[in-house]
């Protein structure tokens, strides 16, 4: 017997069980169903194999941390009067210059105010000689809820590099990087690379930036200035004194007569 032979009488075998036309169709359904899945399975593998690599190339991928070679030697001859020509107060704030000045300076900043980058860049720095000279000392007082953004990763990352000796440096970089990367600045890994710039150890610093022993002295600060009713940034007071003129902060021409004025007495 043939094999057509045999497969016709297979087919014709009173005994083989019959598939009815609704089985075949039911049959056929599951089969097509079964190839949907399956073309799904695929298409969803691949979608998560494209996210994953985008997000480990986000989270690996080298951020840009712009470090000019003049923030690495900023406030260079101010330093060089004296190790205690920079330090931190009793309450956690960073100052610059003679810690017994005749004359104290106290700023109210933050970061992400770009009024106090400008008076920085305009004021502060044009009275650098008169830290040098051990007529004053200056001390940020640093407050974060002023300004567009949020600038509490700013603020940390420049006291975290203060414990390696290094917040005025981070101190204008972190002015610089306001406008520069807005509040890209506030990234932690720029911050952590912009630390690694600076000559900093890394490890150190981002054990620093990501505990918690900052807080106590960000709440001070805020808590001082809330005392004294600081209501925008830039605020300044000399020996205690609050700086205005003309019904706004006093000007660098104005804010070196005062200083001048003081030392002498």
């Amino acid at each position: 017997m043939t094999t057509a032979q045999k497969q016709k009488a297979k087919n014709t075998d009173p005994a083989a069980p019959r598939v009815s036309a609704k089985e075949r169709r039911e049959q056929e359904r599951r089969r097509q169903q079964r190839q949907q899945t399956i073309l799904l399975t695929v298409v969803v593998v691949a979608l998560l194999v494209v996210v994953v690599g985008v997000i480990l190339l986000t989270v690996f991928a080298p951020v840009e941390a712009t470090v000019g070679d003049e923030f690495k030697s900023t406030y260079a001859s101010i330093l060089a009067k004296g190790e205690n020509y920079q330090g931190t107060t009793a309450e956690g704030y960073y100052y610059v210059g003679n810690p017994d000045a005749p004359v104290v300076l106290e700023e109210f900043s933050s970061f992400s105010c770009p009024h106090c980058k400008d008076y920085h860049d305009q004021v502060l720095e044009n009275i650098h000689d008169k830290i040098e000279s051990g007529q004053v000392k200056l001390i940020y007082m640093p407050l974060t809820n002023f300004g567009p953004f949020d600038s509490t990763n700013m603020t940390k990352a420049a006291m975290c590099a203060g414990q390696q000796g290094k917040f005025w440096q981070m101190h204008d970089l972190m002015f610089d990087w306001q406008s520069r990367y807005g509040t890209g600045a506030n990234d932690a890994r720029r911050l952590s690379a912009g630390a690694a710039a600076l000559g900093l150890d890394q490890g150190t610093f981002d054990s620093c930036f990501n505990g918690s022993s900052l807080n106590d002295t960000l709440k001070k600060s805020a808590e001082e200035a809330a005392k004294r009713g600081v209501a925008g940034t830039p605020t300044l007071y000399l020996n205690g004194q609050k700086m205005e003129s003309g019904g706004g902060i006093i000007g660098l021409n104005e804010l070196r007569g005062v200083i001048e004025s003081l030392a002498k007495t």
